[in-house]
């Protein structure tokens, strides 16, 4: 039988065989090792040494007592083993714990390994720097783990970034690493991966849901499963893969378990960046204070808002405002700018965004039937060798405030498909958003009310032959 002796942060055992006797370690509550059972090369002749007095110990004897010394001290100190040093706690606020080879206290100036998990109780905030000098902040009750986290200057072949969020709300501003090679880094959450392009994001977890906002730069959220393991890093090039980018302000992109794509919704409050907080450099390895925004100057190829703006009408209290400044039909809106002045977004996706009027307040009926007549539309089918554009021919939209519920009938055509009818139905919230739902809908539509209830608008998504049908419709009374 073993005879344990308790060793700190993790236990010693000799066991005897015969005149031998063989050191054995387990170390416990060890992330390093993730929890795997060490054996140490220690073979030591203690019996036959100490059975009789006055007998020499011989130089065999001093070697493996040399063994056994050296990994008694790998035992008592395992941060001078195989831990890999990750970063450091740069400011912690109020009570979190750091677990590694065992459970401390999270205070300013500890270092961070590979395999350590972060948690923060509520009223919480931890803010780090990691070895490339990215900076990497949790909200009150979070949890993030550091599974790996390899740098070296200049060689971007030998980056390998990954943290997942076990739950909470992280942001996280890439360092040279994430910088030198995009392709690997990723964050993962239960549920999603996000790669980025070089980014500032702000990104909240939970078993069953995935919340992501930029503030400079642009992520790709994926929801993972095939093609988009979590073992892996970069950007998921997957169907269900979905773009953010900074420019697409005041949105940000939901996923909830079983979706098959994010959708492009309304920032929430509890998702924006602190008022508070000073901007970074507009470049990366910024000294800026820790969980700084870290702003960058957005490319103006990619914010591409044209210099005169045509005048919009001004009797429609709903518009379409489109990301790029490209040129395309006017039925996918106007330019973001443009759209943005007055209004509020509503819903949206990777194209343009549902603007309305924000200056009224919100004055939807109580009661009643309105029934909406289709003013514009646009469909496009989307397949693997690009979009080909389609037709929208007429439709039907009715809102029940008395159930807080919509239905719509949308008639399309597209190339090699013929006629196609999209059937929806789903609820009205009392800020006058729409959402479809999966029973009694062949599709998806999300859209809103504007804020009379006069108007209405939507974007929707339903599987073809071949690919997608996808587009954008507005509606008046």
């Amino acid at each position: 039988m073993p005879l344990p002796v308790k060793i700190k942060r993790g236990h010693f055992y000799l066991a005897r065989r015969g005149h031998y006797y063989f050191a054995l370690t387990t170390l416990t509550g060890s992330t390093w090792q993730e929890g795997a059972w060490r054996l140490s090369l220690a073979s030591v002749h203690l019996a036959r040494a100490f059975s009789r007095p006055g007998r020499a110990v011989s130089g065999e004897m001093r070697q493996s007592i040399r063994y056994l010394l050296i990994a008694l001290f790998f035992i008592a100190f395992p941060a001078f083993a195989d831990q890999q040093l990750a970063g450091e706690i740069t400011a912690a606020v109020g009570e979190s714990v750091v677990t590694g080879a065992s459970e401390q206290k999270a205070v300013e100036g500890m270092k961070l390994h590979v395999g350590d998990v972060l948690k923060t109780s509520e009223g919480a905030h931890l803010h780090m720097r990691m070895v490339d000098d990215a900076e990497v902040s949790l909200r009150p009750g979070s949890s993030l783990k550091i599974v790996s986290y390899d740098y070296k200057p200049g060689q971007p072949e030998a980056v390998k970034i990954r943290m997942d969020i076990l739950y909470g709300t992280v942001r996280s501003v890439t360092g040279k690493g994430g910088h030198m090679a995009k392709d690997r880094f990723r964050m993962n959450t239960p549920i999603a991966a996000i790669g980025v392009r070089g980014t500032d994001f702000i990104a909240e977890a939970t078993q069953n849901s995935t919340l992501v906002h930029v503030a400079s730069g642009a992520i790709v959220l994926a929801p993972l499963g095939r093609g988009c393991m979590a073992d892996a890093l970069g950007v998921c090039d997957t169907r269900g893969a979905k773009e953010l980018a900074a420019d697409m302000k005041n949105m940000m992109l939901e996923l909830d378990r079983g979706m098959a794509e994010p959708r492009l919704v309304p920032l929430i409050n509890n998702l924006k960046m602190p008022a508070a907080e000073p901007q970074a450099k507009a470049q990366y390895g910024s000294t800026a204070p820790p969980d700084a925004s870290g702003q960058v100057s957005v490319d103006a190829a990619r914010s591409g808002l044209p210099q005169a703006m045509p005048v919009l009408p001004s009797h429609y209290e709903m518009v379409w405002g489109r990301w790029s400044s490209a040129p395309q039909d006017a039925s996918l809106g106007i330019p973001f700018a443009q759209a943005s002045q007055g209004r509020e977004v509503t819903v949206g996706n990777s194209a343009s965004a549902l603007f309305r009027d924000s200056a009224m307040p919100i004055s939807l009926p109580q009661s009643g039937r309105s029934e909406f007549m289709l003013r514009s539309g646009q469909v496009a089918l989307q397949q693997s060798g690009g979009s080909v554009a389609g037709q929208v021919l007429g439709g039907t939209l009715g809102v029940d405030f008395n159930s807080s519920t919509f239905s719509t009938v949308l008639n399309m055509t597209a190339p090699s498909l013929g006629p196609v009818v999209l059937n929806a139905v789903g609820s009205v919230g009392a800020d006058g958003i729409m959402h479809s739902a999966a029973s009694g809908s062949n599709g998806t539509v999300a859209g809103s009310l504007s804020r009379t209830g006069n108007e209405a608008g939507y974007l929707f998504d339903l599987p073809a032959a071949g690919g997608r049908l996808s587009g954008t419709t507005l509606w008046v009374k």
